[in-house]
């Protein structure tokens, strides 16, 4: 009968406690890092780039009537680091969608 998932999930937990990896209970713990904030010039309000910057596009000129470049200097160069180090939307989605016509 196969194991269940729980089953699975606590023997590679004592694997990894004899290995010496994790924590104390062999729990394997990702350390996420603080998304990317931009502060508007115009009034200060702090905002989260994303890969898009649909929401500090939508900011600037909405509220201000400015370019994004214009309220937050940096963003544009910053989203596009965002999008070529994450996997989806990068760089590396679009080359098997250029292969698909063939």
């Amino acid at each position: 009968m196969p194991e269940s998932n729980k089953a699975a999930k606590k023997r590679i937990q004592k694997a990894n406690r004899a290995a010496g990896i994790g924590d104390e209970t062999g729990r394997i713990v990702r350390v996420k890092e603080a998304p990317k904030m931009a502060m508007c010039t115009v009034c200060q309000i702090e905002l989260k780039i994303t890969k898009t910057n649909t929401e500090l596009k939508a900011h600037a000129e909405g509220k201000h009537g400015k370019t994004l470049e214009e309220c937050f200097p940096g963003a544009g160069a910053i989203a596009a680091e965002l999008a070529a180090s994450r996997g989806k939307g990068g760089a590396a989605a679009a080359a098997p969608a250029a292969n698909k016509g063939d």
